[in-house]
């Protein structure tokens, strides 16, 4: 992981951490505007702590939301356990890896690499099951979208499901 961050150096990729910005909305706002503007070309990751404050999920779900019926590569997952460091460290760079995998240029300096959104896997937020794009079988605009098949099953992990659909 840390030779893929160095090779973002100078490069059009940016990872972006933040918590709920509840005492500053202006700042929440600037957030969620430079979200819907990259939206359906920046893969994102959105995690809740199931035991975090009912705001969190109040202000992450409808962006998240909002993204994946526009069609953005956008993953949520809701930890269990109240964001425990290591599964969430472990599933967080699991799917950043795989999208730095499929996105940097094999030459410095090229180009960025496009993702379709239909190479990737979909997890479905109420059952947990995974699957690939060509394979599920609910609404894809509410699912999470997974860049790889290990992140898939990363995510299926915090989820608690246990259908994994490949073949259709």
């Amino acid at each position: 992981m840390k030779k893929r961050a160095l090779d973002l150096e100078g490069g059009n990729v940016a990872l972006v951490g933040t918590t709920t910005l509840l005492d500053q909305p202006a700042d929440y706002d600037k957030l969620l505007q430079a979200l819907s503007q990259s939206a359906t070309t920046a893969p994102g990751f959105f995690l809740i702590g199931r035991l975090d404050e009912p705001h969190r999920t109040a202000n992450i779900t409808p962006v998240f939301e909002a993204g994946r019926g526009a069609g953005a590569p956008w993953s949520l997952s809701t930890d269990a356990f109240g964001h425990g460091p290591i599964v969430d460290l472990d599933l967080m760079f699991d799917w950043i890896d795989a999208v730095l995998t499929a996105r940097l240029p094999a030459t410095a300096g090229a180009p960025l690499r496009a993702m379709a959104e239909t190479a990737g896997w979909l997890g479905n937020r109420s059952t947990g099951a995974v699957s690939t794009y060509a394979c599920y079988g609910a609404a894809r605009s509410s699912a999470s979208w997974l860049p790889s098949q290990e992140a898939a099953l990363g995510w299926q992990r915090m989820a608690g499901g246990s259908v994994v659909s490949s073949n259709c």
